[in-house]
């Protein structure tokens, strides 16, 4: 099993956009084979600037290749381009390979 976690840092002034974006993107990715969690929201810190809000993303697939066929799909692509310009610095994503039950 794969696990992912993305954290994007969004320009305030930018928030209900990306909201938007990345709500229809979780709503398509949890429609495709091989996703076992796709989940998406704000994340609230102390340290966090007024002029920034943090994201994450936090997705379970059953393999590397359902990992990226997601990130083939049009939706994916389209969502991606469409942040770039959101964004108040580069996303980090981390994929990890999880245990799996026994």
């Amino acid at each position: 099993m794969i696990g992912v976690y993305a954290q994007a840092i969004i320009k305030t002034r930018y928030a209900q956009e990306f909201e938007k974006i990345a709500q229809h993107l979780v709503d398509k990715a949890q429609k495709e084979q091989g996703m076992v969690s796709y989940n998406f929201g704000a994340l609230t810190t102390d340290e966090q600037p007024a002029e920034h809000r943090e994201y994450a993303f936090i997705e379970r697939w059953e393999s590397i290749e359902d990992l990226e066929t997601h990130m083939d799909t049009e939706h994916f692509k389209k969502a991606d381009q469409q942040c770039q310009h959101l964004l108040a610095s580069p996303m980090q994503i981390t994929i990890y390979e999880l245990p799996t039950a026994s």
